[in-house]
């Protein structure tokens, strides 16, 4: 039985699916880019390694569709095979814009840190995860899953992370 605490950061899109495990002190125990397309979806989430390190929390980037799209449908079945594995875990939503506008106050706030990004683009997703874990993504998709593990890891029974307290 592990005494290590863990948190999952789940980036959804329609071709790939991203999980990122950081442990209690942000470091990466496990992450990769799933490619639906190849896999499908219970075979990807077969992937994510659940028995060995049992989430605690799972924070997922929510899907907002801003346009109509064929994907859509693709993206929501990826989240509820994802949301159905991990049930034994406290979950979150965040939209992409929501967390990343107050995860960088946050950061710059309590750590000083300084995002070089001028806009919530790939390039602020990496160096962010870069800051919070210390660990350099190959991808955006890994570098958004790791930001919202880490938004996990400040949660607690029956909140929302800190500061994401929102009355939704």
């Amino acid at each position: 039985m592990t005494t290590d605490t863990y948190h999952y950061g789940c980036d959804p899109a329609w071709k790939t699916h991203t999980v990122v495990i950081l442990n209690q002190d942000h470091k990466v125990m496990w992450s990769k880019v799933m490619d639906l397309s190849v896999s499908g979806f219970s075979k990807s989430i077969d992937q994510v390694p659940m028995d060995q390190f049992p989430p605690k929390t799972i924070v997922f980037e929510r899907y907002v569709a801003y346009k109509t799209t064929k994907y859509s449908e693709y993206i929501l079945m990826a989240l509820g095979a994802t949301m159905d594995r991990t049930r034994v875990a406290e979950q979150f939503f965040f939209r992409a814009v929501d967390w990343k506008t107050a995860l960088v106050k946050r950061e710059f706030r309590e750590r000083g840190f300084v995002n070089e990004a001028k806009t919530l683009d790939k390039k602020f997703s990496k160096a962010m995860a870069t800051h919070l874990t210390g660990h350099k993504f190959k991808t955006d998709h890994e570098a958004d899953a790791a930001c919202l593990a880490a938004i996990g890891i400040r949660s607690g029974p029956g909140l929302k992370p800190a500061p994401f307290e929102t009355a939704d």
